[in-house]
């Protein structure tokens, strides 16, 4: 069955993330049979045990689960759009950082130090954004040039 988990930050916005959970009787009753068959088989069955291990973490709640907060086709713009969630969530900029920013929004700057000076900024609101999470488990980040919001087990199966 598929459900929603809500991941929360601390002043209070949060995120609906649609995740796997519960098993359905079908699923209990393979789940039984395939422990049953891997005890019996004294363990060999690579297959099976794969199947079991994906039974008992859907049961658990423990698949992978993500939201793409910006996906990559907007681009460099998703930079600068890191730096703006951040900002939307508390965190304060320095004028010389509003600057830098302003001038990156336009056409990714006219000074190359003011786009250096956007993927440090992006880097720290990443970093400002996790720091700020209530939810235990989630994360935000990077993956294939798309910010997501995702769960340890989504994460550690990116590798």
């Amino acid at each position: 069955m598929s459900t929603k988990t809500t991941v929360t930050i601390a002043d209070g916005d949060s995120w609906d993330v649609a995740i796997e959970i519960g098993l359905s009787p079908a699923e209990e009753q393979e789940l039984q049979e395939l422990q049953i068959h891997f005890e019996r088989s004294g363990g060999r069955g690579v297959d099976v045990a794969e199947r079991i291990d994906h039974l008992v973490a859907k049961r658990d709640g423990d698949l992978p689960a993500a939201a793409c907060i910006f996906d990559g086709t907007y681009g460099w713009h998703n930079t600068y759009r890191v730096v703006d969630l951040a900002v939307d969530h508390g965190w304060g900029l320095s004028e010389d950082d509003k600057a830098d920013l302003a001038d990156y929004k336009a056409d990714q700057g006219s000074r190359p130090e003011s786009g250096e000076r956007v993927h440090e900024l992006a880097d720290l609101a990443e970093q400002y954004l996790n720091d700020k999470l209530v939810t235990e488990g989630w994360q935000f980040g990077w993956h294939e040039g798309e910010f997501f919001l995702a769960n340890t087990a989504w994460w550690e199966a990116q590798g």
